[in-house]
């Protein structure tokens, strides 16, 4: 017993963090009498990190009770320096902190109180970054190697993109002005665990904002080889390397005047300098979006394609392999493919999934063409796998009679409606959006979807009909829908679906709702 105490004592010592020093700093600022957004608004004010200030104060409010009252007052300060004074603590108060926190460990130890739940949100958040697995890896220590501001280079960002004529990722790209610099940081982790004994990862973040709204706003960082090679390189929160050479783009819908973005990427070794190019990039004309041809299985990670949706070419982060071209853990699964799960029953939907994978046998309902089964409220026109009723002439449109030049009104999407709002793995949503147009529904050239995850294309995306079928419950009825299955790669969390409607004349209208995975 008295070995395992020594052993815990030794273990204890830990450099207070900047969070839990931030939470220490507002319980006793409360305790002197100055209101909680007082104190928030005063240390944001002083220049330190918003996002860590805000983690501070929600933990505060979390674990103890705060009134509206003592929320909301103000209490003027005696001194000016007041936050200079009290907050940046001398070496001495650190070093006294260091002894207190030793003691509270070993008082933890012996089971009279709980542990704090910080460490382990702080922990979440870098191993999420850093694309390791909580419980198989653990952060030994870490160094901040490179923190500056950088202003855009737009002479080299311009000769970037025009060497690069010839790539399809980056040759419908312009130099956006829309921003003018850049945050960078760099960060070196030593990781243990995994069995490979002791690894480096620098994480590199880069912070920017934008002086306008923009529904399409592409990063790009060109990488010189004497910094990092392509097989170096991990990108744990999006993006795509549009050239081995290596250039990583970042992709941003529907960004904000002035709201702040991050976007980062991981490089397995020590970095110093990070000697790179950064520069945002727009649209420089509107081409199709076919234009970029992507293609689950031809060996190449690009535009659309993550390894949330093509893991046969963009690979999947540690501790998941890719199976079926699905990112999952190293656990046995009943089956490996929808094959393996039939039943014989012609009237269920049989699905390999989940994590493990297991079979699913789901009653048809709807009305869906190919699935081999017609329930009985559907119709031919509603599921091509009924009896075919008599046929009528092919509704042809004239398009020579169409107003589809010129100025004009875009479609407009009256709602958007997402059913359910909240969907499990493995299910399936259903898209429905009413789109009119002034000119008759015959001017809407198409309608469709995206799916958007953390600010970054998610690359599910599809078409919506007004035909009567594949969920659609009316032909005609200026409601289009789609379904979109929610496969065994998606994260639980939040998604935004936006819904598109464009005339024949390019005009183009748009709206969002928001659905959960749980």
């Amino acid at each position: 017993m008295q070995k395992d105490a020594e052993t815990d004592s030794e273990e204890a010592p830990e450099v207070i963090s900047f969070e839990e020093e931030a939470i220490g700093y507002i319980e006793d600022e409360l305790d002197q009498g100055y209101g909680l957004d007082q104190i928030k608004k005063g240390l944001i004010e002083e220049g330190y990190p918003q996002e860590m200030i805000e983690f501070a104060v929600q933990y505060v409010q979390k674990h103890r009770k705060v009134s509206k009252k003592d929320k909301e007052k103000e209490v003027k300060r005696a001194d000016e320096h007041h936050f200079q004074r009290r907050f940046n603590l001398p070496v001495m108060s650190i070093i006294a902190a260091v002894l207190v926190l030793i003691l509270l460990f070993m008082f933890i130890r012996l089971g009279e109180e709980e542990p704090k739940e910080l460490p382990e949100k702080i922990d979440i958040f870098l191993y999420d970054n850093l694309g390791i697995v909580p419980g198989q890896h653990r952060i030994a220590s870490s160094i901040q190697t490179y923190s500056r501001d950088e202003l855009l280079d737009s002479i080299k960002a311009g000769l970037t993109l025009e060497q690069e004529k010839a790539n399809p990722l980056l040759s419908n790209l312009k130099v956006s002005e829309a921003v003018q610099g850049f945050q960078k940081r760099v960060t070196v982790f030593d990781i243990t665990g995994g069995g490979t004994g002791i690894q480096k990862k620098a994480l590199v973040e880069i912070r920017f904002q934008a002086d306008r709204d923009l529904d399409i706003l592409k990063i790009i960082e060109s990488v010189p080889k004497t910094t990092a090679v392509s097989d170096e390189i991990v990108l744990t929160q999006g993006g795509v390397i549009a050239k081995k050479d290596p250039i990583i783009m970042f992709t941003f819908s529907d960004v904000k005047q002035g709201t702040a973005l991050k976007a980062v990427y991981v490089i397995n070794k020590k970095l110093s300098v990070p000697d790179t190019l950064t520069f945002a990039a727009e649209e420089a004309s509107f081409l199709p979006r076919t234009a970029v041809q992507k293609v689950c299985g031809d060996g190449r990670c690009v535009e659309g394609e993550s390894y949330l949706s093509c893991c046969q070419d963009c690979g999947c982060l540690p501790g998941f392999s890719c199976e079926s071209n699905a990112c999952v853990p190293a656990e046995k699964d009943q089956c490996s493919t929808d094959a393996d799960c039939n039943d014989k029953e012609s009237s269920t939907r049989d699905t390999c999934s989940g994590r493990p994978k297991t079979c699913q046998h789901t009653q048809i309902t709807e009305c869906a063409g190919g699935d081999g089964y017609c329930p009985e409220a559907c119709s031919y026109e509603q599921d091509n796998d009924c009896k075919p009723a008599a046929a009528e002439p092919e509704k042809t449109i004239d398009l020579p009679g169409l107003n589809i030049t010129g100025e004009q009104e875009p479609p407009k999407i009256t709602f958007v409606r997402l059913t359910p709002e909240n969907v499990t793995i493995g299910g399936e949503i259903l898209v429905e959006a009413e789109a009119t147009d002034a000119n008759g529904k015959e001017d809407i050239a198409r309608v469709w979807f995206e799916v958007l995850e953390l600010a970054q294309t998610h690359g599910e995306s599809g078409d919506m009909n007004d035909a009567g079928k594949e969920g659609d419950s009316a032909a005609d009825d200026g409601t289009y829908t789609a379904k979109n299955p929610i496969e065994e790669y998606y994260l639980t969390g939040f998604y935004h679906v936006t819904v598109f409607a464009q005339d024949h004349a390019g005009n183009k209208k748009k709206s969002q709702a928001t659905f959960r995975v749980v």
